[in-house]
């Protein structure tokens, strides 16, 4: 994440320049901190989804280059750690839902 998706977040949960504003009140400052915190954690969670969807499809796709050239035994692992990555986007994204 960069400075500026993270003062996109800080917009979308209200907090953008909140010193300037002479009658906000700590609760709703609070509140609009959590929803901030909100928006980082779920964009965090994006970004390591798609690395373990990325990795997932690459491990596989060589798991079945080995397959083609007759490599299976080594294609196996290779292909569980493929397994093993998507399992870990699904329960990144589970989180998200919770």
């Amino acid at each position: 994440m960069d400075r500026d998706e993270i003062m996109q977040m800080a917009r979308a949960a209200g907090i953008e320049n909140w010193w300037d504003k002479a009658n906000a009140d700590q609760l709703s400052y609070e509140a609009a901190l959590k929803r901030f915190a909100a928006l980082v954690a779920a964009a965090e969670r994006a970004a390591c989804a798609a690395i373990c969807k990325d990795e997932s499809k690459r491990l596989a796709e060589s798991a079945n280059r080995m397959d083609q050239r007759g490599s299976t035994d080594e294609a196996g692992p290779v292909r569980a750690l493929a397994w093993k990555c998507n399992t870990l986007k699904e329960r990144i994204e589970d989180r998200g839902k919770q």
